[in-house]
């Protein structure tokens, strides 16, 4: 491969529904899965029953338009999502106003719903995570306050 082929996540743009396809889709073979999703997803719930992970304002600096991992979290008042690239603030925007194309989480708010031990308010929990979601804002690494010209207030939890 040469060095010109070569991409970074927080520079280059790139194809939100191919990191979704490649590794978050409910299509993907359940040992795959298990490793991607549901093992993480598991180990949060662990964490949070320990009470270590707890407040009310959390910011999520994740790879792509990936929000699994907040589905668990909903102890949080309040998410504010960092993002690096336009293509990716454009999917999660399209999933946060239940556009058409949008990616699609219930997967994961099924899965999520289960281990709370309410499976049937999947919607609900997918709903949540939304209204948690207060803000999605572009950052980037190469500015001393990533997310200039916004300045964040303390957090709880990142």
């Amino acid at each position: 491969m040469s060095s010109s082929s070569l991409k970074f996540y927080h520079i280059h743009d790139f194809e939100p529904q191919h990191l979704f396809d490649t590794y978050t889709n409910v299509s993907r073979e359940p040992k795959y899965l298990d490793e991607v999703l549901f093992f993480p997803l598991k180990e949060t719930y662990k964490m949070l029953e320990s009470g270590h992970i707890k407040g009310d304002t959390l910011i999520d600096l994740s790879t792509g338009p990936c929000i699994f991992h907040l589905f668990p979290l909903c102890n949080f008042k309040n998410f504010i999502v960092l993002e690096f690239n336009e293509s990716c603030m454009k999917v999660l925007q399209k999933w946060m106003n239940k556009e058409p194309g949008a990616l699609d989480w219930s997967h994961v708010a099924k899965l999520s719903a289960k281990m709370e031990g309410c499976s049937v308010n999947w919607e609900e929990k997918e709903e949540d995570v939304r209204k948690r979601i207060k803000h999605i804002i572009k950052c980037d690494f190469d500015k001393e306050n990533l997310t200039d010209p916004v300045i964040l207030r303390n957090a709880d939890c990142v």
